[in-house]
């Protein structure tokens, strides 16, 4: 990797940590989500408090830090190498510099990636995702089943023959796992959070 792809991957990570669910609180609805709800800086937590229009918004602008970079990387350097670009973007969303390393849990801009670098198994993960939440009313489990999903479905399609593919849908488990995991022991013991 040469010295220009690292600062690509620097500027993709300085992308997926602009808190867009903290801007678009105190922009327009004069509130900082931290403080309500679950005080997690994520799309669900926007919808909560300030109504699914403004979720939706932060759920596309969330995707869209890691949707950009699978697709520049894709055309301007390697499309098999395209996966990890995105993913720098995901530990800039979940470790955020703005938040002192802290941030969201990564779901939304893990759907972007998927969409820019295989749409079909995106559309799987997100089918997991509905059909999961639709079940359980629980969207964390639903987040959790579609990442999954998207790793297991990988493999059998190409994950053998791409290096690329197999590191970034481990991490991303295990990611997922790490910032789910306050939910996971809310699952547990039955006290997370319906819709």
């Amino acid at each position: 990797m040469n010295s220009q792809e690292i600062l690509l991957l620097c500027t993709f990570f300085a992308l997926g940590s602009i808190p867009f669910a903290i801007l678009v609180g105190l922009i327009f609805f004069q509130t900082d989500v931290r403080n309500q709800g679950s005080g997690n800086p994520g799309a669900t937590n926007v919808a909560r408090i300030l109504g699914k229009k403004a979720g939706l918004s932060v759920l596309f602008l969330d995707a869209a830090k890691g949707f950009t970079p699978v697709l520049y990387w894709s055309l301007h350097v390697d499309y098999t190498s395209s996966i990890l670009a995105g993913f720098a973007a995901v530990l800039g969303h979940c470790f955020s510099p703005f938040l002192k390393g802290k941030g969201g849990k990564g779901v939304a801009t893990l759907l972007g990636i998927s969409l820019a670098f295989d749409w079909l198994l995106a559309l799987s993960s997100i089918a997991a995702f509905v059909l999961t939440t639709l079940l359980t009313k629980i969207v964390a489990l639903g987040s959790l089943i579609a990442i999954f999903t998207f790793f297991i479905l990988g493999i059998f399609i190409f994950g053998h023959q791409e290096i690329y593919f197999l590191i970034f849908g481990f991490s991303s488990m295990l990611l997922t796992l790490y910032t789910h995991r306050k939910n996971l022991q809310r699952i547990l013991d039955g006290s997370e959070n319906k819709i």
